[in-house]
């Protein structure tokens, strides 16, 4: 059990060591698009009453301080800062993942940026301070899958607060010990996410994320005050680390396969869809199905989505009258409807009243899911969704997707992410505004104080 230990000490020292110019250029490139993305999809949230509630309960008793509430004029100490970004980060459900831990590791971000404000650090830092975030949340939630997700815990809530801790500790200057430290009392401390809140629509599931980033900053600053922590796996003597007490068999090997060579920011997605990953296929495959024809909700006598056992099991969920826009967003006949009516799966189909339509309602009733064997074979290495659309006329169509758009084998474009961020950040901001904190983040490692570079988002909203 001692010999464990080396996982957690190899990636922590890896983390605590690691420095801009040690990244590759395609690294550094996407670690900008990570960041551009995310603070869009903050702004955006940041516009929602459940962005502006969260707002006011986590500055309730904090109310000034050196870091930014994104999307208002507020600032904050660095934990209460990144439980506000965290969860504004989680509103819309368009933040980055990475497909093979269930996990979204732009949940690093709000803690980096809080402690970057604070230290007044460079840009060049935070973005290095990323990487190994997302080393950390990547890692952590690939040894993990399927079986944590399966017990009920969300990885970006667990994994999430202990790479929170590295990219926080990175930017504290935190020494091998101290980050290995981090990461145990990170472990030890982090919320205990449970994913019913998630596929039930619960207000509160954004904040796990937000939570995640905020025990994430105070592990570091524990760890920097000589706090200390059983390691990532557990005691010497008998274990029941966090991954075991949570999952049960982990690969321990994952957290060290290939450091250092294999940077797992390169396999991050990003969504083109405002809905989980694992409704991504079922609507493109209906859209291609209906393109260039005209298919109403009435001509519909069934629609048969096939794919893979998660993606069956915990999506197969019908929307209610009252229904939310969370709910929604983890719902697949909820998605094979609006893509079928609409034509699209955007911001647009999850405002209430569009997720409350009858027609849809009625339409997402029509709508079965099923584990095919053969596809359920190939998860996670490829995520497919096949869909069989029965009209009233006798006709099916049929329509098969593999990989999503925004997977790094079927990317977005850069001009794509860009587009998406001037959407996003243009719901809190004016296109002047958008553009300077465009040209900004896409500089990002030439901004000498992180703090007044992001002087933009503490002046609230731009748009009327």
């Amino acid at each position: 059990m001692a010999d464990r230990s080396r996982y957690t000490e190899t990636l922590a020292a890896f983390c605590a060591q690691l420095r801009y110019g040690d990244l590759p250029q395609d690294v550094v490139h996407r670690a900008k698009l990570c960041l551009l993305d995310s603070i869009g999809v903050m702004l955006a949230g940041a516009t929602t009453a459940i962005g502006k509630r969260t707002l006011d309960a986590a500055l309730r008793f904090d109310p000034q301080g050196t870091s930014t509430a994104i999307g208002s004029a507020r600032t904050a100490s660095p934990p209460a800062a990144s439980l506000v970004n965290g969860s504004l980060l989680e509103i819309f459900e368009m933040q980055d993942g990475w497909r093979l831990g269930n996990v979204h590791p732009c949940v690093v971000i709000p803690a980096a940026l809080s402690i970057a404000e604070w230290k007044k650090a460079p840009g060049r830092d935070v973005l290095a301070a990323m990487v190994a975030g997302y080393e950390v949340v990547n890692r952590l939630s690939w040894t993990m899958v399927p079986r944590h997700l399966a017990r009920g815990f969300l990885p970006t809530g667990t994994a999430g607060t202990c790479g929170s801790a590295v990219a926080a500790g990175c930017l504290l200057g935190l020494d091998s010990a101290h980050m290995t430290q981090a990461m145990g009392v990170s472990a030890f401390i982090l919320p205990v996410s449970t994913a019913e809140n998630l596929w039930e629509g619960h207000s509160i599931k954004p904040l796990h994320a937000g939570y995640a980033a905020r025990q994430g900053v105070e592990a570091s600053l524990l760890a920097d005050d000589g706090f200390e922590a059983c390691p990532i796996e557990g005691s010497a003597a008998h274990g029941r680390g966090v991954l075991e007490i949570t999952t049960g068999d982990v690969d321990f090997t994952r957290l060290t396969a290939r450091l250092g060579e294999y940077f797992t920011i390169r396999d991050v997605y990003f969504k083109a869809i405002p809905a989980c990953r694992h409704v991504h296929g079922t609507a493109e495959a209906v859209q291609n199905a209906v393109a260039n024809r005209t298919v109403k909700p009435g001509d519909v006598e069934a629609i048969r989505v096939h794919t893979y056992t998660l993606s069956a099991t915990r999506l197969n969920r019908y929307p209610e009258p009252g229904g939310t826009a969370i709910a929604a967003q983890f719902s697949i006949p909820f998605a094979a409807a609006a893509a079928l009516a609409d034509l699209a799966l955007g911001m647009a189909q999850f405002r209430d009243s569009r997720v409350r339509d009858p027609l849809l309602l009625d339409l997402a009733r029509k709508v079965s899911v099923h584990v095919d064997p053969q596809i359920d074979a190939l998860y996670p290495d490829v995520t497919p969704t096949r869909i069989e659309i029965v009209l009233r006329n006798g006709e099916t169509l049929t329509s098969r997707v593999d990989t999503p758009k925004g997977d790094p084998r079927a990317p977005l474009t850069d001009a794509e992410l860009i587009a998406k961020f001037r959407e996003t950040a243009g719901m809190a901001l004016d296109a002047d505004a958008v553009s300077r904190l465009q040209d900004t983040i896409l500089r990002f490692d030439e901004v000498e104080d992180v703090h007044a570079a992001l002087a933009l988002l503490r002046r609230g909203m731009t748009r009327d």
